[in-house]
């Protein structure tokens, strides 16, 4: 069983759970989505060229630590983003 969700479509109608909490729920997961593909831009956006890292302290430790972690940042936001994905689909109906 579904209910309009305004702005966020169908939500499903949970037992005991007041229909406002599951629209809050799922505005928050939405939230959560779009935000992570924004960060996901912004990280990509602000890329160190290869020759600014010559004008660093130490630079090759500083490149090395970047090009590991930021490769992973982005996969940790794309996990984050489809849990959200995840539960939303769950909290709402396909119409």
């Amino acid at each position: 069983m579904a209910e309009s969700g305004g702005d966020v479509g169908l939500v499903r109608v949970l037992l005991g759970v007041e229909t406002d909490l599951v629209r809050a729920l799922v505005g928050a997961l939405e939230s959560v989505g779009a935000a992570c593909v924004t960060f996901e831009e912004q990280l990509g956006a602000a890329g160190v060229h290869e020759h600014a890292f010559g004008k660093l302290i130490d630079a090759a430790k500083v490149r090395d630590a970047y090009h590991d972690r930021l490769p992973a940042t982005k996969v940790n936001l794309t996990e984050a983003r489809e849990v959200a994905e995840s539960f939303i689909a769950e909290f709402t109906a396909k119409e």
